[in-house]
């Protein structure tokens, strides 16, 4: 009776031990929520501003468009299920695991319904349709688990989930299991309606059970499962979660969401338009996110409002409208895996920041075109001037718009379809300029009126309003023009002449009456400064940096910021700013991290940073610091290439007009603080190929290769989901390199020939918001030749020593010491003669090639080095046309003399110290190239064959120097023979040497003065 007590009160103990296990582990993950929730600052979902989805399909490396299930493990790493195999995702890349044919270490099936992530041991279940397969990532190799070799109740693995006792639950087609991964012995549990949709261990370390018969829960003391009465709207219970502690949520198929209290105790019901509930997820701003059966994806946020999303054929849609699966990652990125779709990714960091735009399926949408204008009058309506289409006006109170253009029959209407600047006067009216002169808008009779002050048909490009009464014009080709309307009075500035000229150029791009009271002129060439009181502008002209002046003469915009700096925005020469203290301009160009240099427009937001709109893309500069931040379309901004049109509006957005409509900033513009990537290095190669195919990284690794494995390759990769293939990295290998190497997106680094020693190589990685990691590592050791080692060197040592008792036995002796010293001169007359024999063994005397006997013993050495390394090994044979004809027409000596010619434009057409040049005998030549492709080798065969052809045939003149035999001299060309491949095993230099022969005389064949290329063996 007591040790029964015993084993109770240990079974007791051992249960709270666990429960707070569970608790702890259940605290831990609402402490990274807390941290996702400082990484990143705002909601997903904004009224200012829309939701961008981005998808990945095959295109990607998606193994199928179906995604059952998602995890990411504790390295990061991203895993989709799919029906067709297991695929790992970096951020660049996916690889697949599939079932492997005829072997029992692959996947256990191909179509995965679940996966379960071991994130203590880094491991993987997959529930797939013919078992479950437990996936050991180190070991790179799955042990499955089926039917017929298991006891498994049914081979259609739902769900999973894994207790802290260790054992795997597997929810089937048709009932319950448990799996004891000690010894493989599996038990079976019979559940109502047989099929297990969803288990859970909550953070009270009870199993729940999602059926099709409602909630059920394993009782841990009696070892059966029980039901739990609740009152649900549906019983199909497919997913059960506990995003919050202690309270349960539950997705019901034709039943919608339920939230229950750990006694389950219904707290709330969320029905949907569809309430085929199939996954759920909640984000870290609180965002309930609801996968349908093809009703697409319900987002209920913390207020209860309900957000729904269908799918769509833009890109920024949702990609399907059955939503299988869901994820949020670490860096708060939600992936959605869809049923036929692949997948759809919201990243909170890119928004859809275009609120106008043209569509043709939508009459009411803005009009097609470049937005040239853009105005808000006194009733905060928004006014666009479209491109060869007037004028479209934006209700913000019923959010319509209205369009204006130029009709002959309607009197009142506007003027000319081209307009180019607005500008709202203090009574209400808007004044409009346009191809064909100014017009007044008249809002109380919603009509245009023509306003007759100028030349008739002016094309307007600018107008400023600097009183109640006073207005500068800017025209296309007439200047500028002051217009005072009380008086009537008018006065023009233009451009004459170089001799008389009022303004730098006659078309003004842009004006603006800055709070100093000075007017600025931007102009097609140059920029006028006409300070107050003046009647004369001062130009301002192209210059150089190095004096601080502007960079470019076509000013396209000029903006005043909140301290009162004038920028100058160039549609070729970036931005500058007017230095009031030392009069001149400090400039911004693509050199200092613009995204273009064509500048259209220019606001400032209000962090008091300025924004830029280029045709290529917006800047964000800080006039503080200088730093300067790009954005692309997949920041959200619609398009790269921008125009004229932009508008600070009352409520403090920024409206920039582009070729794809209107992009608007909001007021409270957040830029997302990045964790910095996870970096590994992924790989590590010798000769091109792994060292080790299963090791998954080796940051931190210490590694040692012998002397003569010196060409080492390393693979990186940077797992920042955000935008992956715009991370950059930079490496340096520490004891070689001086400084870091920038490696752009590339993430691999080589090196060859390295000498012995240590290193260390450091690689770096930077995402698109200068979320920058910390260095990472792997070190090695080049071993040391044994001729280098230290054994060798006191073997060195000793024998120096000996030589040096040798030597001095021999000063001892006189006599031996004369003996010695004329033997010593003799010697070295000896070696002289060596080196000149050696020399001549292998050079010819004519020509200073090689000759076959260096052939024979370099081309071996080489064949050997290409079929180790696998390099491409090319041979090339040529001998002169009719050179015997030389020979008989001019005599030997001018035979002789053209032999050394061609040897010497050989010479100087071989550029690299590996390339070697040989006289095979007689007017036949050899040129041997390592590690040069078949493209280069031919080119190079065509600049040999040209400028041999350019030889003249010489002779000896009287003074012994060369000359021209006359004027005619007859065209002398060469026949090639061309074999480039990378050598088999089995060939041989006199088979790699027949090939050449035989092309050679292909190319004689066909003619001469030819290049024939030999197909190989």
């Amino acid at each position: 009776m007591g040790v029964v007590s015993m084993t109770a009160v240990y079974k007791a103990l051992s249960r709270v031990f666990l429960l707070a296990l569970v608790s702890m582990l259940m605290a831990s993950s609402v402490m990274v929520l807390d941290i996702y929730g400082e990484t990143i600052e705002a909601p997903i979902i904004r009224d200012d501003v829309g939701i961008l989805f981005e998808r990945m399909g095959r295109e990607s490396g998606l193994s199928n468009l179906s995604v059952s299930s998602m995890i990411q493990d504790k390295y990061g790493f991203l895993w989709f299920g799919t029906q067709s195999g297991l695929n790992r995702y970096n951020g660049r890349e996916i690889e697949v695991y599939k079932t492997i044919p005829f072997r029992e270490d692959g996947l256990a099936h191909n179509l995965v319904q679940t996966i379960y992530y071991d994130h203590q041991r880094h491991e993987i279940w997959v529930g797939t349709y013919q078992g479950v397969s437990h996936f050991i990532i180190h070991e790179n190799r799955f042990v499955n688990y089926t039917v017929k070799n298991d006891n498994l109740s049914n081979p259609i693995i739902i769900a999973i989930e894994k207790d802290l006792e260790g054992y795997v639950w597997l929810g089937t087609m048709n009932g319950l299991n448990r799996l004891d991964t000690r010894d493989g012995t599996v038990k079976q549990y019979d559940i109502p309606k047989e099929t297990v949709r969803s288990l859970f261990i909550d953070s009270k370390g009870r199993l729940l059970i999602g059926t099709y018969d409602g909630l059920l829960m394993m009782d841990p003391v009696s070892d059966i499962v029980v039901p739990i009465e609740i009152d649900l709207p549906s019983p199909n219970v497919m997913v059960i979660k506990e995003f919050n502690k202690n309270i349960l949520t539950l997705g019901l198929w034709d039943g919608g969401v339920v939230e229950l209290d750990m006694d389950f105790n219904v707290l709330s019901r969320i029905s949907y338009s569809d309430n085929r509930v199939y996954s759920l997820e909640k984000t870290y701003d609180g965002t309930l996110w609801v996968g349908t059966w093809g009703g697409g994806l319900f987002a209920t946020e913390k207020n209860k409002s309900t957000h729904h999303f269908t799918s769509g054929d833009q890109d920024q849609d949702l990609v399907h409208p059955i939503v299988y699966s869901m994820l949020q990652d670490d860096s708060g990125i939600l992936w959605i895996g869809t049923n036929g779709g692949g997948i759809s990714k919201l990243n909170p960091r890119k928004r859809d920041y275009v609120k106008f735009s043209h569509d043709p399926k939508v009459p009411d949408s803005m009009d097609i075109g470049k937005i040239n204008y853009i105005q808000q009058d006194n009733d905060e309506n928004i006014w666009f001037a479209i491109y060869n289409n007037g004028l479209n006006k934006y209700n913000t109170k019923t959010e319509s718009i209205t369009k204006y253009k130029y009709d002959e029959n309607q009197e009142g209407s506007l003027m000319d379809n081209q307009v180019m600047a607005m500008e709202l006067l203090e009574d209400g009216r808007i004044l409009v300029g346009t191809a064909k002169g100014l017009v007044f808008y008249n809002p109380n009779t919603d009509t245009f009126i023509p306003w007759n002050i100028l030349p008739e048909n002016l094309r307007i490009y600018d107008i400023e309003r600097v009183s109640d009464h006073e207005l500068w014009i800017g025209t296309y080709t007439n200047g500028l023009f002051y217009y005072n309307m009380k008086t009537d009075s008018t006065k023009q500035y233009s451009f004459t002449d170089e001799a008389y000229h009022t303004l730098s150029d006659n078309l003004v791009y842009t004006i603006h009456h800055d709070s100093k009271g000075r007017l600025w002129v931007g102009t097609n060439n140059g920029l006028n400064l006409l300070e107050k009181g003046s009647d004369t502008f001062k130009m301002y002209e192209k210059g150089s940096r190095e004096e601080n002046q502007l960079a470019n003469n076509s000013i396209a915009d000029i903006f005043e910021d909140s301290t009162g700096r004038i920028w100058i925005g160039m549609l070729d020469g970036g931005v500058a700013y007017y230095d009031e203290i030392n009069k001149n301009f400090i400039s911004f160009t693509e050199e200092d991290g613009l995204s273009s240099n064509a500048v259209i427009s220019m606001l400032e937001g209000n962090d008091n940073l300025i924004w830029i709109a280029t045709y290529d893309g917006m800047s964000i500069l800080n006039p503080t610091t200088g730093e300067i931040r790009i954005l692309t379309t997949d920041d959200g901004i619609g398009g790269m290439e921008f125009s004229k049109g932009h508008l600070k509006s009352s409520d403090g957005s920024m409206l920039f007009g582009g070729v794809h409509g209107v992009t608007v900033i909001p007021k409270e513009y957040s830029e997302f603080r990045m964790n910095p990537p996870k970096l590994y290095i992924t790989a590590v190669e010798l000769f091109q190929q792994p060292i080790d195919e299963k090791r998954l990284f080796y940051n931190g690794a210490r590694l040692k290769f012998a002397p003569e494995e010196t060409f080492l390759g390393f693979k990186f990769i940077a797992l920042d989901y955000d935008s992956p293939s715009k991370i950059i990295f930079s490496y340096k290998l520490v004891g070689f390199d001086q400084d870091w190497i920038y490696a752009g997106t590339r993430n691999y680094a080589s090196y060859s020939n390295l000498p012995s020693g240590d290193y260390e190589l450091m690689v770096v990685a930077e995402g698109i918001r200068y979320n920058k990691s910390e260095p990472v590592s792997v070190y090695f050791t080049i071993e040391t030749p044994w001729y280098r080692t230290k054994w060798a060197l006191m073997i060195y040592a000793i024998i120096m020593i000996l030589m040096g008792y040798g030597i001095i036995r021999i000063i001892e002796s006189s006599e031996l010491k004369r003996r010695n010293s004329k033997l010593a001169k003799l010697n070295e007359k000896l070696e002289v003669v060596n080196v000149e024999l050696e020399t001549l063994s292998v050079k010819d005397a004519l020509t200073d090639f090689y000759n076959r006997r260096y052939l024979d013993f370099k081309l071996e050495e080489l064949l050997r080095l290409a079929k180790r390394s696998k390099t491409n090994l090319t041979l090339i044979m040529f001998d002169i046309d009719n050179f015997k004809d030389i020979n008989d027409q001019y005599g030997h000596i001018a035979g002789d003399y053209y032999l050394v010619d061609v040897a010497d434009t050989v010479h100087r057409l071989l550029s690299r110290s590996t390339d070697k040049a040989i006289r095979y005998g007689g007017d036949e030549f050899i040129i041997i190239l390592y590690d040069n492709n078949p493209e280069s080798a031919y080119a190079l065969c065509e600049t040999i064959q040209h400028e041999v052809s350019q030889i003249p045939i010489q002779k000896e003149s009287e003074s012994g120097s060369k000359t021209k035999f006359g004027s005619e001299q007859p065209k002398t060309t060469i026949s090639i023979g061309l074999v480039s491949m990378v050598p088999s095993d089995d060939l041989d230099k006199e088979q790699f040497i027949a090939l050449a022969d035989q092309a050679l005389y292909k190319a004689k064949e066909l003619g001469k003065n030819q290049i024939y290329v030999s197909d190989g063996l």
